[in-house]
């Protein structure tokens, strides 16, 4: 008689779910829903084999992972989203250094994933304004600084 593996899929798919609160990036809820649908397939037919289930669960994420990316760089109008557009979105927001600018870059916290940003030597800590983007890299002034009071029209000087 097979291991009923069923709860262990269900209970790997509820890990990776609340992992996914605390890493940035959006892999782990790929790979925690496919352990879900394991687990259910499981209670279903419960006389599958590990080595089906295994399947299972690199099917599912495969699958979901590659309709995320075929699927989800589009807007729901079709527009594909660009990363300067991305990017863009981010001018005149404020943020907190999580690593002090030297030799011109550092890193700032936006949602749940670190930037580099380039700017003037700050300390960690310091609050920032997003004032422009070159080359994928945000640029950065210290929040109140004459450069930055200008809604991120201005690059830096």
């Amino acid at each position: 008689m097979p291991v009923d593996f069923s709860w262990a899929w269900l209970a790997l798919g509820a890990i990776l779910l609340i992992a996914e609160l605390f890493i940035s990036g959006v892999f782990l809820v790929w790979m925690g829903l496919s352990a879900l649908v394991t687990g259910l397939v499981t209670f279903g037919v419960p006389t599958l084999g590990f080595g089906a289930q295994a399947i299972i669960f690199s099917s599912g994420t495969i699958v979901t992972v590659a309709l995320v990316i075929v699927f989800g760089t589009y807007r729901r109008r079709g527009e594909r989203i660009t990363t300067s557009s991305r990017f863009n979105a981010y001018l005149g927001v404020e943020a907190t250094l999580v690593e002090p600018i030297r030799g011109g870059h550092g890193r700032i916290r936006l949602d749940a994933t670190t930037w580099r940003v380039s700017g003037p030597e700050l300390d960690a800590g310091t609050k920032v304004v997003i004032i422009s983007v070159e080359n994928g890299n945000l640029q950065v002034m210290p929040v109140g600084d004459e450069a930055a009071s200008d809604e991120g029209t201005k690059g830096p000087s």
